[in-house]
């Protein structure tokens, strides 16, 4: 959906449980992969979380299981 919300949706629950060394996006209305590593983007969400009301990006509940999730802009996710 980051074509509609100009967001990439990062599920906390997903990246927490993952084993993997990184983790590829495709977004959406894009024809690159982008890679992070797991650990990198943990440390960014949790730098996010602990900044409270002051967090550049907003923290929602979505998804089929309404799990915790950060909405980072394309542009933003795209230059990490």
């Amino acid at each position: 959906m980051a074509r509609q919300t100009g967001n990439v949706a990062v599920e906390h629950k997903t990246i927490l449980n993952s084993r993997a060394d990184f983790i590829v996006y495709m977004i959406d209305g894009n024809e690159d992969l982008y890679q992070i590593g797991r650990e990198t983007l943990i440390g960014l969400l949790k730098e996010n979380w602990t900044r409270g009301v002051s967090r550049p990006w907003r923290v929602v509940r979505g998804g089929e299981y309404q799990d915790w999730m950060t909405l980072i802009p394309v542009r933003e996710f795209i230059g990490m």
